[in-house]
């Protein structure tokens, strides 16, 4: 099982980070709060999770971390404070969960 790191010890490579990269704020690491809509196909209302991500493109790879998460998960639209940013679109069919009922997908 592998050993969890302190809070001083994970964070240590980001301030060497934010000390090295001028284009941070303030020399600070500047993160910022993006909203992750989930369509499921188990549900009729899409989950909602707060992410925090050093940029766009950040945000993009963690949602599609996301939506390969489990073979339910149809699509996922991320917003910041500006509006909706981009959806992350089902995964090929191939890719698919073969056992999985074909009334698993979201109606829409």
């Amino acid at each position: 099982m592998k050993k969890l790191r302190s809070g001083q010890e994970f964070m240590a490579p980001l301030a060497a980070r934010a000390i090295n990269n001028p284009e941070l704020c303030d020399g600070r690491l500047c993160m910022q709060d993006y909203v992750l809509l989930i369509n499921d196909s188990r549900y009729s209302v899409p989950t909602l999770r707060l992410i925090t991500a050093r940029n766009v493109d950040e945000a993009r790879s963690i949602a599609d971390l996301v939506l390969a998460e489990s073979p339910y998960h149809r699509s996922v639209e991320a917003s910041d404070r500006h509006g909706s940013l981009f959806v992350v679109p089902d995964p090929p069919p191939q890719n698919r969960d073969p056992d999985l009922p074909e009334d698993a997908s979201r109606p829409d």
